[in-house]
């Protein structure tokens, strides 16, 4: 079987889903997301017919058929990593300070005229 006869063949059984699921069909992109499958995988399984599929301007739309969100994966987190992430916090933190004060101080010597800016031009 050719592949334009393939997707004519799977052009009409879509239409029939089409018409009894009309509002099913989500961007390849969204499908992806909500899924958890990759867009390779899914390109894939499009080019050997294992999904439904249609073309929409130029875009492939996929059978939704009532797709539930993929679950994320978590892990509980450990007491260490609670307090690595509060130091981590604090530091950004104060490195943020630091940078406010160096710029303060920069802005200071820059406008002073014996500053350094002129210094550095002599």
């Amino acid at each position: 079987m050719s592949r334009r006869d393939a997707h004519e063949n799977h052009t009409s059984n879509t239409n029939d889903l089409n018409e009894i699921f009309p509002t099913s069909w989500l961007p390849l992109m969204d499908y992806a997301v909500k899924s958890g499958v990759s867009l390779s995988t899914l390109r894939r399984q499009i080019k050997s017919n294992k999904i439904p599929f249609r073309l929409e301007e130029g875009r492939y739309m996929i059978f939704s058929d009532g797709l539930e969100t993929a679950p994320v994966p978590s892990r509980p987190m450990e007491p260490e990593a609670g307090m690595e992430i509060t130091t981590l916090r604090r530091e950004l933190k104060n490195a943020h300070e630091e940078i406010a004060e160096l710029k303060t101080l920069i802005a200071f010597y820059e406008e002073s005229p014996g500053g350094q800016k002129s210094s550095l031009n002599a």
